[in-house]
């Protein structure tokens, strides 16, 4: 019964889109023949529907990513808005989310020079691997 769209289960979407067509049913503040769908607001969608894609994803490289791309879709959307709140939260969660993409980097870019000393050392081209850990010396 559940088959797969992608990664993403076509329940989970359907869900999705169940909620949303009761909210937008059960508010009585909403009044559903006013709301018009322009272009504009299309950019703004489509940035939120990547959001919240992002939720679905389990691979922190990817999660963080798409992410990125969504709140940067968001960014834009809100400034042209001009939504004060919501274009500081979208970039404090850009901004977060890049700073961790940085370290994710280094720390893949740390592994593999790892794996290429640890191949050195058993070809022999190499006899020992220390690793400086940065103390400090005295200049006595």
């Amino acid at each position: 019964m559940k088959e797969k769209l992608g990664k993403v289960a076509i329940t989970d979407w359907a869900l999705f889109l169940l909620l949303a067509v009761l909210g937008y049913m059960y508010i009585p503040e909403i009044d559903v023949e006013s709301i018009t769908f322009t272009p504009f607001e299309a950019v703004g969608l489509f940035g939120l529907a990547i959001c919240i894609a992002a939720f679905k994803i389990k691979n922190d490289f990817y999660l963080r990513l798409c992410t990125v791309v969504g709140c940067s879709i968001l960014l834009v959307y809100y400034a042209i808005l001009n939504v004060p709140l919501a274009i500081f939260g979208n970039a404090a969660i850009i901004y977060l989310n890049v700073k961790r993409l940085e370290v994710m980097y280094n720390n893949r870019r740390l592994h593999a020079n790892m794996r290429k000393l640890k191949k050195y050392a058993k070809e022999g081209k190499i006899r020992k691997i220390t690793i400086d850990a940065g103390e400090p010396k005295n200049d006595e």
